[in-house]
């Protein structure tokens, strides 16, 4: 199953990558990194089915991350600005074929 975007019972977006493969998280983490300015900030906590990864932090936003049962990795926005680096992340890793949903 590939990544999905969909609206949080916090009201602002989140990427979940479901069954994707660690490899990939890697990936778009390296990415956060790399090419769009991300730093890393907080505590790790792992549970018996969930841990709490460190937030990708920028000037313009930050994504809380974690790993889930049910969500596989996930990136959470917590305001409109990240909604919107969402959006154009998850458009970046989608294939072609298959455009974000209309949120």
């Amino acid at each position: 199953m590939q990544a999905t975007l969909h609206r949080a019972a916090s009201g602002h977006l989140t990427i979940s990558f479901n069954d994707s493969p660690p490899s990939f998280w890697r990936e778009v983490s390296d990415r956060l990194i790399k090419e769009h300015g991300f730093t890393r900030l907080g505590p790790e906590v792992a549970g018996l089915d969930e841990e709490i990864h460190r937030d990708f932090v920028s000037p313009a936003c930050a994504l809380a991350a974690g790993r889930d049962n049910w969500s596989g990795y996930y990136l959470l926005s917590g305001s409109e600005a990240g909604d919107n680096f969402l959006t154009s992340l998850y458009a970046q890793i989608q294939p072609p074929s298959r455009p974000a949903p209309n949120l």
